[in-house]
């Protein structure tokens, strides 16, 4: 096995990583947008409860531009806990007891 310089080390992980930050930023292909359930929910006086607000929002981001990755955050919740909904593009995190997703 033959040995590697420090050095040439150094010269080779340099060009890695300019080669991985060449990348332009715009080549990103998706966007996660964070939702904050019971903030929504009380600017709608809270007519609706959490399961009802939830479905409403899955049903807004399946039909949102660029088809965006949501992330549902939910206030309290009986653990910290996320689920992935299946078949969207959505996670729904509860914050856990006495927790806001603030």
């Amino acid at each position: 096995e033959p040995k590697v310089s420090s050095e040439a080390a150094h010269r080779q992980a340099h060009r890695v990583r300019s080669r991985r930050s060449a990348a332009p930023l715009a080549r990103a292909e998706k966007h996660a947008i964070l939702v904050d359930v019971n903030n929504i929910r009380g600017g709608l006086r809270f007519d609706r409860d959490v399961d009802e607000m939830v479905s409403c929002l899955v049903r807004w981001s399946m039909s949102a531009v660029g088809s965006p990755y949501v992330i549902l955050e939910v206030d309290h919740g009986p653990e910290a806990r996320t689920f992935a909904l299946a078949g969207t593009r959505c996670l729904v995190c509860f914050a856990g007891p006495k927790m806001e997703a603030d």
